[in-house]
């Protein structure tokens, strides 16, 4: 009997399976050998296994939804595979699809090509493609945002990822919130350490290669260069192909000092190879405006003190080493332009900048060459001056002599007129130099027989300025000082027993 039955019952079944939906109800366990096909029907091999898998699919879209409501509204979206409880619940009408977890994309409505594995991974991205997010409340938050990919626990959580477009999260928590970026770890206590080639990472980025040179990060040949010199141990930086550009978010630069107030400051010397400026500045016309003359010059030169100094150690500055400068404050009373300030730990100081300072030399040696020129063409007029006096008074003076000759001859015993001998007669001869800066030499000739001799000094007007008393008795020579002598024409005469013998000019220049 029992023989008999096993035909009738795989007949009933044959006639069920293609009269009607077949139903496998099985209590306990259940071991099947062999191959099992599970097709929704010869037209459409999806599959959906769970309650309320797949229960509103259109059919022929070669979906798989295995769980409790997993793609239970999916319309029309093809090619899914949702894996868990409420994974990609809400999908319409996405495709490409695949959610492994529990309520992994349960929002997805029409989002596309993306790929959540993790309970809750990308539970409410609505229409977001492209992305890949892996781990427990993976891109939890991404809505719309395409092409990212968050790797980790919680990676991407907690950031509105709308509009992220090819970003990239990878770690425990970690969070990017810009396109294009892409961040590895979180920050406090979720921060990482990335090592390249060691173990240990000591730092946020810490690469270590054991070729040449032993430490390094490079780029390509239009990139650039960091390393660590195999030998001398020197730390480089190097720029293959191109300018190399230091730009930092304080926008300052620190060489051999922590506390920087400018965009570059060196603690120390500093050298460039040749000399030459430093820095070279544009200076082109039309690039300026609002030109107007810089007039400073001598007269600010002369007040500026230059000191020796050393630096007391407030503001980190070395106070080891002398250097040649000046006082801030003073400079504030001649050039106030040149002088500024920063600030040191809460505290106001002042600063110098003598770039100016070569401008005001230019200006003083103009100064100096024009007054130098005037003073040269007024000498020249002096001296052409003096000469024609010289020539006039050269001219008196032999009219003079001749005068004497006639009006006083000299007698001998028998009655004969004769004249004295030239060692006999007083005479005052020109001084020298002529023109004179501060002092000129006077040489003069009072024979013996007179009493009292002078040289006496006058100005242009006939003011007498001086009278220095000479021996008689021969020949000599005074020094006349005329430091307080401002330029000009001077007279000076020979004044013998209260009569002015002769008088001649110089030149002051």
């Amino acid at each position: 009997m029992k023989n008999k039955l096993i035909p009738l019952l795989l007949s009933v079944l044959i006639l069920q399976i293609g009269q009607a939906q077949v139903r496998l109800n099985v209590s306990g366990n259940a071991t099947i050998h062999g191959k099992l096909d599970l097709l929704r029907s010869a037209d459409d091999p999806s599959i959906f296994i769970g309650s309320n898998a797949g229960i509103a699919d259109e059919g022929q879209n070669n979906n798989i939804f295995m769980g409790n409501n997993a793609g239970s509204i999916n319309t029309s979206g093809n090619r899914n595979i949702f894996i868990g409880p409420d994974s990609g619940k809400g999908n319409l009408s996405g495709e490409n699809n695949t959610f492994l977890g529990f309520e992994t994309g349960i929002r997805n409505s029409l989002g596309s090509g993306n790929t959540f594995i993790g309970s809750r991974a990308g539970s409410l991205n609505s229409q977001g493609h492209s992305n890949t997010f892996l781990g427990y409340l993976a891109g939890h938050y991404n809505g719309n945002g395409t092409r990212n990919t968050f790797l980790g626990n919680s990676s991407g959580r907690g950031l509105d990822n709308d509009m992220l477009d090819r970003a990239i999260a990878i770690g425990y928590l970690a969070r990017v919130n810009c396109s294009n970026c892409a961040i590895i770890g979180g920050t406090g206590t979720n921060s990482v350490k990335l090592g390249i080639g060691t173990e240990n990472p000591e730092g946020a980025l810490h690469l270590l290669t054991t070729g040449e040179p032993p430490a390094g990060l490079e780029a390509d040949e239009n990139g650039l260069l960091l390393g660590v010199e195999s030998t001398t141990g020197y730390k480089w930086i190097q720029s293959y192909g191109g300018s190399l550009v230091l730009n930092l978010m304080g926008n300052t630069v620190g060489v051999g000092t922590a506390a920087v107030d400018y965009s570059l400051e060196v603690n120390g010397t500093a050298g460039k190879p040749g000399g030459g400026e430093w820095t070279n500045s544009a200076s082109d016309r039309r690039l300026k405006r609002n030109i107007r003359p810089y007039t400073d010059g001598l007269w600010q030169l002369l007040k500026i003190r230059p000191v020796w100094y050393q630096y007391n150690g407030k503001a980190e500055l070395p106070a080891d080493r002398e250097f040649v400068g000046i006082i801030a404050q003073e400079m504030q009373d001649i050039a106030p332009y040149t002088v500024g300030s920063f600030q040191y730990e809460g505290t106001d100081y002042l600063n110098f900048d003598g770039s100016a300072l070569r401008f005001m030399i230019i200006n003083a040696i103009k100064e100096l060459h024009e007054e130098l020129t005037h003073k040269e063409k007024r000498i020249d007029e002096l001296v052409v001056q003096n000469e024609k006096l010289q020539e006039q008074l050269d001219e008196l003076s032999a009219r003079f002599d001749h005068w004497l000759k006639q009006q006083s001859p000299d007698t001998d015993d028998q009655g004969s007129n004769y004249t004295l001998p030239l060692e006999q007669k007083a005479m005052l001869f020109p001084n020298r130099p002529n023109p004179f800066s501060d002092r000129t030499i006077v040489q003069y000739r009072v024979p013996p027989s007179f009493r009292e001799a002078s040289i006496q000094v006058s100005s242009a007007d006939g003011k007498v300025l001086g009278s220095t008393v000479v021996k008689a008795g021969g020949d000599g020579e005074v020094i006349i000082e005329t430091g307080n002598y401002s330029a000009g024409t001077y007279y000076y005469s020979l004044i013998i027993d209260g009569e002015i013998v002769d008088t001649k000019v110089m030149i002051k220049k």
